[in-house]
């Protein structure tokens, strides 16, 4: 029987849905002036600078706006034996384009994994929240860590940073929709709820551990199917 705290959780989900849209719309129209004005204007105009930095907030207002959209329509996994080396390099060349230079980005990954069943592209997903939220963590630089290695009959894949980590109250909060502690910073609070969703979906095990002032680091194994 549907509560009716779920119909009314329903309901907003519909109403954010259409205003999502709606604001997509517009942030395509704004970000295609902004691109139009940057090719009219000379690089040495101090100008130019001020509509970069527009342009980068109009592109991560967008990525929010994809986020709530995912969120209320999730796309069903397509899950395929697969190994995940090529993607996870991709995934390292992109947040290396992306990471700013305060952060100093490691990868390690093991050359040889186990092949596993799953959608590589929701898998990157999970990569780009987790990192994208340890990024956030680090607003004065750090250290953040990606390790994807065989480990037993799973593969074991470690986010960690160095960055401000969580105390308990919000480590018990990070799976629920729209929770964010990013109040008035663009944070919409569906990064994590995402990814765990994602990884449910995949029979995967998530576990995090976090510190105030230490960091936090996320363990994710991914179960490998019995060969014959």
């Amino acid at each position: 029987m549907i509560t009716e705290q779920q119909q009314r959780l329903e309901l907003v989900g519909q109403m954010a849905s259409g205003i999502a849209h709606d604001l997509n719309n517009q942030m395509m129209l704004i970000l295609n002036h902004l691109d139009f004005a940057l090719r009219q204007i000379p690089a040495h105009q101090p100008v130019r600078g001020d509509l970069v930095d527009a342009k980068k907030a109009a592109e991560r207002c967008t990525e929010m706006i994809s986020s709530l959209l995912s969120f209320g329509r999730p796309t069903v996994a397509r899950l395929k034996l697969t190994n995940l080396t090529a993607m996870l390099a991709e995934s390292a060349r992109l947040l290396r384009r992306v990471m700013p230079a305060t952060i100093d980005l490691r990868f390690a990954i093991d050359p040889d994994l186990s092949p596993i069943l799953a959608d590589d592209t929701q898998i990157q997903q999970v990569i780009l929240n987790l990192a994208v939220n340890a990024r956030d963590a680090m607003p004065r630089g750090g250290v953040l860590q990606i390790d994807v290695r065989n480990f037993g009959g799973s593969v074991a894949l470690t986010v960690r940073d160095t960055g401000c980590g969580m105390p308990p109250e919000v480590l018990s909060r990070i799976r629920e929709p729209y929770f964010t502690t990013r109040q008035g910073s663009g944070g919409t609070g569906l990064g994590l709820a995402m990814a765990a969703r994602i990884l449910d979906e995949h029979n995967a095990v998530m576990s995090v551990e976090s510190t105030v002032g230490e960091g936090s680091c996320f363990h994710i194994l991914f179960a490998c199917p019995k060969m014959d």
